[in-house]
């Protein structure tokens, strides 16, 4: 894996955006794990309504952000702050 860069910090407020296909990729994956989650996990599983839905939803969501955003911070340009 080359040591370059997949986001770059964002002109305005705080955070990072897609630089290379790679960063792009990475949020087309994230992106389409929560619609999954949302909406074709009822389809498969009889969780439709149910507090059992919510937990899985919850359960998988937290550790996924979390890798996004760790996946963000190792792979961005600069420090992430506020940028007015």
């Amino acid at each position: 894996m080359a040591n370059r860069y997949w986001f770059r910090q964002k002109t305005q407020g705080y955070g990072v955006v897609p630089a290379t296909w790679e960063g792009w990729a990475v949020f087309a994956l994230y992106s389409a794990l929560i619609l999954f989650l949302i909406w074709g996990l009822p389809f498969i599983a009889p969780v439709r309504g149910s507090l059992l839905h919510v937990g899985i939803v919850f359960a998988v969501v937290i550790p996924a952000t979390a890798l996004l955003i760790w996946i963000c911070s190792r792979r961005a340009e600069g420090e992430w702050r506020w940028r007015p």
